[in-house]
């Protein structure tokens, strides 16, 4: 496809006022070095994978999907959708995993990764792997669409931001829907931009498509039906009378919209439809509160009515357990309080602490630059597209009540990286003039020594700003810092340090024992004699020693004591014997 370029970008120079910087090498390189960046992401995640152990969330994700997959019934657990799990699970089936019923399957999740011929890190790897595939997907599609809007070097630089975020490292390698929803959210607004700025019907079923997608993915996405109108009503206000861009033209491409995401959504939930319709034929077609008025020809067709329906209704009954679940709200952690509700300034305290020192410093030169060198025209339609969804979409993350990861806006970091390298490059650039390539070199360095500093522990990432990850648990706790992750890294530890005897209070702990760390586990003998009176080396999760999910009095006593060493970044070991 012939890049779609904006009147002020040409294909080999990127035209920045009366400056011009030289993208020939960019362009004439792109492919090769784009495909070297997303080769060292898929190398980093791999190797984090590899030393981890499965994570809180993870089996609750994978459990559903290979369920799906295998019987054709999803309701187990409804809280996403189930496209993210079912990509993840796929590659189970081609695994050596004992069949399970799907009214045994929520009984038995625990122990889904260990009853099985193939070991239980093989089989989470697999299913880990492809998430990995789909991260370094994203990476490339997010490349691909810059480049055809904002040239070579914005789309290079906005995939190196990508590449060694450690977020997107640490969240685009476990089994859980932040991932996809993150990939969904992206390629439906980027497809719907690109029908925006140039509308045909090509791109019109394509950003159908993205949009079906996306709603599959977490439920979080449904803000796009409040953001593609919302950008649509800008883009008609200077192409109104155009094709697309009238009253008929309105109702014809909301109609598509419309049809085709749901068509994606009906596809996605198909399998679960034709269980229900199997379901129903081997009970006699038997329907509760129509049995009484219904002949045997219109209980069939109640039964196909019904079956046509599943879609729609499995949908729907898991949205309404997350607006639960919101309404309840959730333990939660945020410099040194702890709530149920949720606090308006977690997301702004997550982003501040969690995002890259290198992105924050390029963001305030980016802004600084933009305010000196800001020009009277307008904004174009694209930077809109870029800037405003992730803005709404902040800002509704700001307003809920469960507050347990950056993960949760974690769909915010690919616009921003488009954004930032667009602003770096049309106007920090333009500002610094000779000293830009020095800058970019400095920050890309910096990005890369504090990524590659936290390998393989990228969950517990801070910047160095916030005081790095040894310090995370000052701000933030749960899936930010400690999620179960480091058991092969304890037991490394063990098998190092020989602490006889082992106590234990970890986050997750249902798995430990599968990775060979035999201990006493307090959370479940209790500590009669309390916490200074243990004879034991301690290792416990910064979750439970700060008092998420416990009594914060249970494990006082060793906060007020330096830890004798750290497992990873989560879990802190403590030695209290005489």
């Amino acid at each position: 496809m012939k890049p779609v370029l904006r009147p002020e970008i040409s294909r080999n120079w990127l035209q920045l006022g009366a400056y011009q910087v030289p993208c020939v090498s960019c362009e004439r390189h792109f492919i090769a070095i784009a495909s070297a960046l997303l080769a060292i992401l898929a190398a980093l995640q791999i190797g984090s994978a590899r030393n981890e152990s499965v994570t809180n969330d993870e089996l609750i994700h994978l459990v559903p999907g290979y369920v799906y997959l295998t019987t054709g019934e999803y309701s187990i657990e409804l809280s996403a959708p189930p496209l993210g799990r079912v990509l993840a699970a796929l590659p189970l089936l081609l695994m050596p995993i004992r069949h399970t019923p799907a009214d045994r399957a929520w009984a038995e999740f625990d122990n889904f990764l260990w009853q099985n011929p193939a070991s239980g890190q093989s089989i989470l790897f697999h299913a880990r792997l492809a998430v990995i595939i789909l991260t370094v997907v994203l990476g490339a599609f997010l490349a691909w669409w810059a480049r055809q809007y904002f040239g070579a070097a914005v789309a290079l630089l906005a995939l190196t931001f990508f590449v060694l975020d450690p977020n997107l490292i640490a969240h685009g390698h476990y089994v859980t829907t932040d991932l996809i929803a993150t990939f969904g959210i992206f390629v439906a607004v980027a497809l719907w931009a690109s029908f925006l700025f140039d509308p045909d019907w090509k791109r019109l079923v394509a950003a159908a498509i993205g949009l079906g997608v996306a709603l599959v993915s977490k439920y979080s996405a449904i803000f796009l039906l409040l953001v593609l109108p919302l950008l649509y009503s800008i883009a008609w206000w200077n192409n109104r009378g155009r094709s697309f861009f009238t009253w008929r033209g309105a109702i014809l491409v909301f109609g598509v919209m419309c049809l085709g995401a749901s068509l994606v959504i009906a596809a996605v939930y198909g399998p679960q439809a034709i269980t229900r319709f199997h379901y129903l034929r081997e009970s006699g077609y038997r329907i509760a509160l129509l049995d009484q008025f219904l002949t045997r020809g219109s209980r069939l067709a109640a039964a196909l009515g019904r079956a046509a329906y599943e879609p729609a209704y499995s949908y729907l009954k898991g949205l309404k357990e997350v607006i639960k679940h919101n309404a309840d709200g959730h333990p939660a952690y945020l410099l040194g309080r702890f709530g149920r509700h949720g606090w308006w300034q977690y997301f702004p305290v997550a982003f501040l602490v969690k995002t890259p020192t290198a992105v924050l410093i390029a963001g305030l030169l980016a802004l600084i630059s933009l305010f000196l060198l800001r020009q009277r025209r307008g904004v174009g339609l694209l930077p809109v597209c870029v800037g405003l969804p992730p803005a709404i979409f902040f800002v509704l993350a700001m307003g809920t009540s469960i507050n347990i990861g950056l993960r949760h806006i974690l769909p915010v970091y690919p616009f921003l990286y488009v954004g930032l390298a667009y602003l770096s490059v049309r106007y920090s650039a333009r500002l610094l003039r000779n000293l830009w390539p020095l800058t970019v070199a400095g920050l890309i360095g910096m990005l890369c020594a504090e990524s590659l500093i936290v390998y393989p522990h990228y969950l517990s990432f801070f910047n160095w700003p916030s005081g790095g990850p040894v310090n995370g648990s000052r701000y933030l706790l749960d899936s930010n810092i400690d999620w179960g992750q480091d058991f092969p890294s304890l037991k490394r530890y063990v098998d190092d340090h020989h602490p006889i005897p082992l106590c234990t209070a970890l986050f997750f702990d249902r798995h430990v024992e599968r990775y060979g760390v035999t201990s006493r586990n307090l959370l479940a003998t209790g500590i009669p004699e309390g916490v200074e009176n243990l004879s034991c080396v301690v290792a416990v999760s910064v979750n439970v020693l700060t008092g998420l999910y416990v009594s914060p009095s249970r494990f006082a006593a060793l906060r007020q004591r330096k830890p004798t060493a750290r497992v990873g970044y989560s879990i802190y070991v403590f030695d209290l014997r005489p």
